[in-house]
């Protein structure tokens, strides 16, 4: 068995001398900084022209969030990724979609309890309520100190009158609610591996929700965490911009490799 990279120079050397990568991204925390308003995360033209350079030959991209795939689509606004979203209940690639069974049944009553909390929260400043399709994000990002008490105590009643069958989970600055299924976004990204026939795997996120993802990525390829935290992942970068860094690199790592095997191949022709 070959051995784990140990730090970002072995994880990118790896990465780049695989016949095959499946890269797995979270956004936002990984991708973008955490913004206080979660609609205004996107990515640069600079930052989208090289995921679809990661995305050609030998590699392909998904990014996996928490976010719907309808939002990730608007937010990372590139064509021919996979996008994987409600932590792996959703996900599309160029020639498919795809929806947890469970989580695409719960759909209307979800829509109806987003409306619920909408209202339950009218009167907390900043609160905000997000409908995701396999699920919902109540963000206090937003909310003043001076009603953090007032928001915990919506949070309460909204948990005491919420549906059966709903999995409440704390984000940094959130609560996500979703169906209470045996998927994770690990479970989603084994089911990417083996869709893409056992590549090689890597992984960057930077919280809770992204380390089964992490825990995949470790057995079977390479798995890196963004900031401070404890985590699965063997190899650490500090903040989106360092993602970006990395990413940057194993893109010229891996057009140099391609050349030189191109230039192997010619000259065991000659």
């Amino acid at each position: 068995m070959t051995r784990k990279p140990r730090d970002a120079a072995e994880s990118l050397a790896a990465a780049a001398a695989a016949p095959r990568r499946l890269l797995l991204l979270d956004f936002d925390g990984t991708l973008c900084p955490l913004r206080r308003r979660p609609e205004l995360a996107h990515l640069t033209a600079a930052q989208r022209a090289l995921l679809r350079a990661l995305n050609q030959g030998r590699g392909r991209v998904a990014v996996v969030s928490g976010r719907s795939v309808e939002d990730l689509h608007k937010r990372v606004a590139t064509r021919g990724l996979v996008y994987v979203g409600s932590f792996g209940l959703q996900s599309s690639g160029p020639d498919w979609r795809w929806a947890h069974p469970r989580a695409h049944a719960a759909r209307p009553a979800l829509r109806a309890f987003a409306g619920r909390l909408r209202l339950m929260f009218s009167d907390v400043p900043g609160a905000l309520i997000e409908f995701k399709g396999s699920g919902i994000c109540v963000h206090r990002r937003g909310v003043p100190p001076a009603h953090d008490a007032r928001f915990e105590r919506r949070l309460r009643r909204a948990r005491a009158v919420a549906p059966a069958g709903l999995r409440w989970r704390r984000g940094p600055l959130s609560w996500e609610v979703a169906p209470d299924v045996a998927w994770d976004k690990g479970r989603a990204a084994l089911a990417l591996w083996r869709r893409f026939d056992r590549p090689f795997l890597l992984a960057i996120g930077d919280d809770r929700p992204d380390e089964p993802m992490l825990r995949a990525a470790r057995a079977r390829g390479a798995a890196l965490r963004v900031g401070a935290g404890r985590s699965a992942a063997r190899v650490r970068l500090k903040n989106p911009a360092a993602v970006w860094r990395f990413l940057r690199t194993l893109a010229e790592r891996g057009r140099d490799e391609l050349n030189d095997q191109t230039l192997r191949a010619q000259k065991s022709g000659l």
